[in-house]
């Protein structure tokens, strides 16, 4: 499959979608899709939901292919790699601003001037809980991923 068909077509989709989620929103709508052994629990919001964010959203654009939430080093693992990202693409940040490990999740809208332009889950100020843009410097703490691996053939 070429990377000008059905891939570029998912981004946008992807990208489209997570636009239609930025505001307050209640993680279980995440966690009911691609996590659903731990929806409704309680325990939803009081850990991150950054990567059930990426992964329901991956299952908006490829529910036959993405895969179900597991522990871990987790789904974005089964993607492939790449140096910079398309807009619809995955970032993995591995670090917090205080250098502890984060392993953020987040969908990429664009990279310009030496920064990544975000869509992130689990971002808003606690106790509120959604989704919202961010935008960091593209450097060695950050780690891209393509969902052009979900769309090949098994």
């Amino acid at each position: 499959m070429s990377e000008t068909g059905e891939a570029i077509d998912a981004r946008a989709r992807l990208l489209a979608w997570a636009e239609s989620q930025i505001g307050e929103r209640d993680p279980n709508a995440y966690y009911r899709i691609c996590a659903p052994q731990f929806a409704d629990k309680g325990a939803e919001h009081s850990v991150s939901w950054c990567g059930v964010f990426v992964l329901a959203g991956l299952h908006h654009v490829a529910p036959t292919r993405a895969p179900m939430w597991k522990t871990g080093k987790g789904f974005v693992y089964e993607l492939k790699g790449v140096p910079l990202p398309e807009p619809g693409d995955i970032a993995v940040f591995r670090k917090g601003a205080n250098g502890k490990d984060l392993w953020h999740h987040a969908i990429v809208e664009r990279v310009e001037k030496g920064r990544v332009y975000t869509i992130d889950g689990n971002v808003l100020v606690a106790p509120r809980e959604g989704v919202a843009r961010r935008d960091r410097p593209v450097d060695s703490n950050v780690q891209f991923y393509s969902i052009a691996t979900l769309l090949r053939d098994p």
